[in-house]
């Protein structure tokens, strides 16, 4: 009995009944923090809670209560409902506090409408007995620096006194700010989500993506930019970082006015920072999240906006989006909320929203059987992100709350001091890892635990990544391997792949608490990236493999009809030479078969041509490689050009054809203006070899071109023609700096024939790939069925429109307008016979051989000799063909020696350097005249890009004295093979087929140029 007495003497209570804690009715008596002492002295006296002195039991036990709890409580005492409230609560109360709120009554500090809720809660608190709750309630608070917003749970406690009855009401709070953020970006993720399967095109993504922002509560505003033209890195290696001005459209917004922001950037490093133009070119060169601050500076004005309720924006993210194939495709930008902290949540939310939105433009670029692949991966992806969205970067304090999220956490959660020793991990984290809790206890004795698990070939990451948490003391995130064991026996260990996100507790002193994270299972995500990248290269591989053959195919026809062109000209040539020079006679009769049986060949091998040029042309608009350049053209001449290449044709069908130049040509003051020749000319040649093909064989043999020009664009029903409906396109190719300052103004051609018709429906099945009106028309005329379709594809990709009016035994007429630029300076030197009559009706040109040379379709695309430059004979002209085909070989040497020309020969780019050693172009040489090499490209033992890079190399160096002029004669028709050819030293390219009349004038024109240096 003593002993017991002993010990009830030191228990807890009987220390707790020496000691006073009231400090409300001792307050000299008891040590309190400062909040406490201030607490003590406010004057109560002058508030509706009356002095302290005087305060009733309830109320100081309430006091007392609540001034002990970390966590933020307020009383509501009495019918006036005066609060009270501890240190913690006073941050919810800001600028109230405490003046207008310490000891006031509720309805005077928060207000009538937030009193009548208040109200409602506590009256249903007593009704049933219970405490009443509200969950996520919205308060704006002026704390770290800046006014938050911030979310709270809400629990209203009523007190009762001595009678029974409430005398006050206990408010708890609990703050969910983190929770309420994390639900609102799952929220706005799922449903960036579901967009991806239902869009097929950009623009319907970016309509999407913008309805849909306007729920994303991180960000006040969104601008969606997409790429007009793609930026041309260097090929240098000192140029590696250097990234070229490039064109942004502003396409949609959200949230603010489209008029606040520029519609086109000019994005590139050579601008004045802070602004767009410099953001969108490092997003573009990283590819990763940009973001802007004011407090770094990096803000551009024009994105600190004043959001209303909200204020200023002081943080921006820019998001650039690729495809598939590394083009840039736009840039988002989001102003962020100015009423929420910018933090590491808020950059993972940012990153998985970009991430989404590049994968919904890979899906859009992707072929269709990787993009139901792609579209699968994404719904399996986002089903397991679901699970894997970061809960907190900072665990909760509250060691209860921290432990009902773990017990039903479907990831791994782990807590471990800074040597490694576990204080916490969850079931999820065992499973994850492959151990038994009592294993994993064992291992956490011998050291690091997790380290026997992970994957041989990943623990120096792993250590690494340790040492830097503990190092930098930030968040790191990190993807490595650990080691399954074997479920059944005789099978081998298994590998999973896991993602930790691990951010290290730290006090007020700096010091590391514990290291704290989160353990995922990715190892479904790791295996649809590799089935995913495995899709997409097969896709890149199939297209390079049809690029090649497409080449080898152009390659390999262009070759014999190089030949065939030339030997006909040939047999035409020989039936042309006089009498006299030509000892055999025969019958006129079979000199008109064998006359009309070359020219036959020609048409022929011309038509094999067009074919070959139509296949590359529809292989650089299926792979999106095609170009469009613009250059100076006076568009009369370039029709008259059109016509000159069908003199002959036209000679043989008795054709008449002629240009008409319509008044609103005429009424533009339109003399030169930038457009693609070649693009243009080939949509004309297309039509007008169509009408020459149906009109030859009709009683009435006429064809019309007509000429004409708009401000605006054309909308159809000139003579009764109906434009056909354009597909979308990105952007218009007329805005880049090539094209010039000048006004846009809109060309219009149309080639109307009086040939054999069309029915109605015998048109629907116009403008589609490889088909022709009517199938049954071939074997007569001819034809790929590929003419129309590329015609409209060119045409829609300068900005234009074509269309098309037709009756059946009465004609045809094609019509179609691109756009262009009017030339602002036009000098003298490029001024042309041709001028706009004073009179006001349209001008009639009939077509005639003279016509088509009055000038050239634009500078540098037709080489002509002035009339100052002497023409160098034939005879003179001491030529070196270098063509390992032998067909080839003496097809050309027999036509140019047939001209007078003196030609030597060599199979390959080796016997063409042995032969330059013994030329006039090397000192010390046996002298032999040689005035210029017609060079094959590929070729055995060397090729010709080979071969001419060290002709030129012998130039630099002396072992040649002056230059050599080569021209490249190839197969390879596709201008990037033309372009490096050019830059390997080529003079000029020439491709085949060609005939030996076309190609004299090029080597005349080439060689007067050098003789006048």
């Amino acid at each position: 009995m003593e002993g017991s007495e002993n010990e009830h003497d030191h228990s807890p209570w009987a220390d707790a009944q020496e000691k006073t804690i009231d400090w409300t009715r001792y307050p000299h008596k008891v040590r309190q923090s400062a909040w406490i002492d201030f607490i003590k002295t406010y004057p109560f006296e002058k508030t509706y809670l009356g002095p302290m002195s005087r305060w009733p039991d309830e109320l100081r036990r309430l006091a007392v209560q609540i001034m002990s709890s970390p966590a933020p409580r307020m009383v509501y005492w009495g019918s006036d409902q005066a609060i009270l409230y501890n240190e913690a609560a006073s941050a919810l109360l800001g600028s109230k506090h405490p003046t207008f709120a310490l000891g006031n009554r509720f309805i005077d500090v928060w207000g009538p409408e937030i009193h009548d809720k208040h109200m409602k809660m506590i009256r249903a608190a007593i009704n049933r007995g219970q405490v009443a709750e509200a969950k996520e309630m919205e308060a704006v608070l002026e704390r770290n620096g800046f006014i938050e917003e911030t979310y709270w749970d809400v629990v209203l406690q009523p007190c009762t006194g001595p009678e029974g009855h409430m005398v006050a009401v206990l408010n708890t709070y609990q703050e969910s700010t983190s929770h309420v953020f994390q639900n609102q970006r799952r929220k706005l993720i799922d449903k960036v989500q579901a967009i991806i399967p239902a869009v097929d095109n950009f623009p319907d993504l970016w309509t999407s993506l913008a309805t849909e922002m306007r729920s994303n509560h991180d960000a006040a505003y969104s601008l969606i930019y997409t790429a007009v033209n793609q930026p041309v890195e260097s090929g240098h290696a000192h140029a590696i970082e250097r990234v070229d001005t490039f064109q942004l459209e502003l396409q949609i917004t959200s949230g603010v006015a489209s008029q606040t922001f520029e519609t086109i950037v000019h994005a590139g490093e050579r601008f004045h920072r802070p602004s767009l133009g410099p953001v969108f070119a490092e997003a573009r060169r990283t590819q990763q999240v940009v973001v802007l601050q004011d407090r770094y500076d990096s803000l551009p004005p024009e994105l600190a906006l004043l959001i209303p309720d909200r204020g200023f924006v002081t943080t921006a993210c820019v998001l650039p989006i690729t495809s598939v194939s590394g083009q840039q495709i736009a840039f988002i930008v989001l102003g962020m909320n100015p009423r929420r902290i910018f933090n590491d949540e808020s950059r993972v939310f940012i990153s998985h929203m970009g991430d989404l939105i590049s994968k919904a433009a890979a899906l859009i670029s992707l072929p269709e059987e990787q993009r139901r692949d792609q579209e699968k991966y994404e719904q399996i992806n986002f089903a397991l992100s679901q699970k894997l969205q970061i809960i907190a970067l900072k665990a909760e304090k509250n060691e209860e709350t921290f432990t009902r999220m773990a017990q039903d956490a479907p990831f791994g959660m782990y807590m471990f001091d800074c040597d490694g020793n576990p204080k916490y991990v969850n079931d999820a984290y065992l499973s994850l890892i492959g151990l038994e809790r009592d294993v994993f206890e064992q291992a956490a004795s011998r050291g690091l635990a997790w380290s026997d698990t992970i994957y041989e070939e990943d623990i120096e990451l792993a250590t690494q990544i340790w040492a830097r948490l503990k190092d930098s003391k930030t968040p790191q995130t990190f993807e490595y391997r650990v080691k399954i064991p074997p479920t059944k026996a005789g099978e081998q260990p298994g590998i999973r792949a896991l993602e930790t996100i691990s951010f290290p507790e730290v006090d007020e002193s700096g010091r590391i608490i514990t290291i704290q994270g989160w353990l995922m299972d990715v190892s479904p995500r790791k295996r649809l990236e590799a089935l995913m990248a495995q899709r997409l290269e097969d896709a890149l591989e199939t297209r390079r493999a049809s690029e090649n053959f497409i080449d080898m195919v152009s390659h390999e026809m262009r070759n014999p009809l190089s030949a065939i062109l030339q030997l006909a000209d040939g047999i035409l040539g020989s039936l042309d030479t006089a009498p006299s020079q030509n000892p055999v006679t025969l019958p006129a009769d079979t000199i008109n078969m064998m006359v009309d049986a070359a020219q036959t060949i020609t048409l022929c091998a011309q038509h094999q041509k067009c074919i070959v040029d139509d296949i590359l042309t529809l292989s650089k608009l299926d792979s999106s490689l095609l170009v469009i350049t613009p250059d100076r053209v006076h568009p009369p001449t370039l029709i008259e050009k059109s016509l000159k290449m069908y003199d002959a044709e036209l000679a043989r069908a008795d054709i008449q054809a002629k240009l008409v130049v319509e008044q609103s040509y005429l009424d533009a003051k339109l003399n030169y203006c930038m457009l693609d020749p070649s693009r243009v000319l080939q949509v004309i040649i297309n039509l007008l070899t169509n009408g020459i093909k149906f009109t030859r064989d009709c009683p009435i043999r006429k064809l019309t071109v007509y000429l004409s020009a708009f401000e605006k664009p054309p909308i159809g029903g000139q003579r009764r023609v109906t434009f056909i409906e354009p597909r979308p396109r990105q952007s218009s190719l007329s805005t880049s700096p090539e094209w010039g300052p000048g006004g846009e103004v809109y060309i219009q051609f149309a080639v109307q024939d009086t040939g054999k018709g069309l029915t109605e429906d015998e048109m629907k099945l116009l403008w589609q790939r490889f088909s022709q009106a009517n199938p049954k028309t071939y074997k007569q005329y001819g034809g790929s069925g590929l003419g129309l379709f590329i015609s409209r594809e060119l045409t829609e990709l300068q900005g234009g429109q074509i269309g098309v009016h037709s009756e059946a035994g009465v004609g045809s007429i094609f019509m179609f307008y691109i756009k262009a630029r009017r030339c602002v300076d036009e000098p003298k030197s490029r001024q042309t016979s041709f001028s706009a009559p004073t009179v006001t009706s349209p001008v009639i040109l009939p077509h005639t051989a003279s016509a088509a040379r009055r000038a050239n379709v634009s500078e540098g695309s037709v080489h002509t000799l002035s009339s100052s430059t002497s023409v160098i004979p034939p005879k003179d002209i001491h030529i070196l063909i270098v063509e390992d085909n032998a067909i080839n070989q003496r097809v050309m040497s027999q036509q140019l020696r047939k001209l007078g020309c003196i030609v030597h020969t060599a199979d390959h780019g080796q016997d063409c350097l042995d032969f330059l050693n013994t030329t006039v172009f090397t000192p010390n040489s046996d002298n032999v005249p040689l005035s210029i090499i017609l060079m094959d490209l590929e070729m055995p033992v060397m090729d010709g890009l080979t071969c001419v890079r060290w002709i030129r190399e012998y130039e630099a160096t002396g072992q040649v004295s002056s230059h050599v002029p080569v021209i490249a004669i190839t197969a390879n028709a596709r201008s990037e093979q033309i372009n490096i050819a050019m830059e390997a030293g080529m003079d000029t390219v020439v491709t085949k087929p060609f005939r030996i009349p076309d190609l004299v004038p090029r080597m005349q024109s080439l060689l007067a140029e050098y003789r006048a240096r």
